[in-house]
């Protein structure tokens, strides 16, 4: 990754959570490198943009670096709403995202 690395994190609340990275890993792996660590799945959306997802009994923690400023929203949305799909009817509580450049 280049340089100047912006961060984005947001925790889902649910008890789901496994369950719910399982499912989106599952879903991605035809498209993206998707990796299961001991830190979380991971998930290589492009050589400057990676998707970390780590869960805990409170949810799911999301984290998204990348040096490109323009796919933070985007790449926020699309992950929130796959996890949304997945969760079939489960409402899913729109997260508050932080974000800094570093």
């Amino acid at each position: 990754m280049p340089n100047t690395v912006i961060t984005s994190e947001a925790l889902i609340h649910t008890t789901q959570g496994a369950v719910y990275v399982l499912q989106l890993a599952e879903h991605w792996a035809h498209r993206f490198e998707v990796r299961v660590t001991a830190n979380g799945t991971i998930i290589t959306l492009s050589e400057v943009t990676i998707i970390t997802l780590r869960t805990a009994a409170e949810g799911i923690t999301i984290r998204i670096d990348t040096s490109d400023a323009t796919c933070i929203a985007p790449i926020q949305a699309t992950v929130f709403d796959v996890l949304a799909e997945i969760a079939h009817g489960h409402a899913l509580v729109t997260p508050v995202w932080s974000t800094l450049m570093t």
